[in-house]
């Protein structure tokens, strides 16, 4: 048999019943992936607690010997996109998230990080859509990004 629980945000639930052997608890939390404001009037994608980023590839460069040189990262792969969530928002399969979004070739880097994300961009070319993990998945990301028009 097959008990339904149902909460409301902000509330418990409590299961009082004698359990037996091999039973189990199937806790489904609905989270819908999410937008929210930040920097110059950046987006950020959420999913319930959890912050998703685009990866960048990496070009990992070494200075030094190692195990005690310094190691860095540049990016060998596009990260300065726009978003266009109104477009195409949605949570896939593996857990990922994937956003609408177009490139915004005048975003460049400044002394080796993003700069800021411009508040007006001017993208080019089609909507293509990402693919954002959680933010510790990627060891090289972006999250901010600026909101497409």
């Amino acid at each position: 048999d097959q008990e339904n629980y149902e909460a409301k945000p902000g509330t418990y639930v409590s299961i009082h019943r004698l359990w037996e052997g091999g039973e189990e608890i199937r806790l489904v939390l609905p989270m819908e992936p999410r937008t929210k404001k930040w920097y110059h009037q950046s987006l950020a994608v959420y999913r319930g607690p959890l912050l998703y980023c685009l990866p960048i590839k990496p070009l990992w460069q070494v200075e030094g010997e190692l195990p005690l040189g310094e190691r860095s990262a540049a990016p060998s792969s596009p990260w300065n996109y726009a978003l266009y969530p109104s477009k195409g928002l949605r949570q896939a399969e593996d857990g990922s998230v994937e956003v609408c979004a177009a490139r915004v070739p005048g975003w460049t880097e400044r002394a080796g990080s993003a700069a800021p994300p411009p508040v007006l961009p001017k993208t080019q070319g089609d909507l293509e859509t990402l693919r954002l993990v959680p933010y510790a998945d990627a060891p090289l990301r972006i999250a901010q990004f600026p909101q497409g028009a």
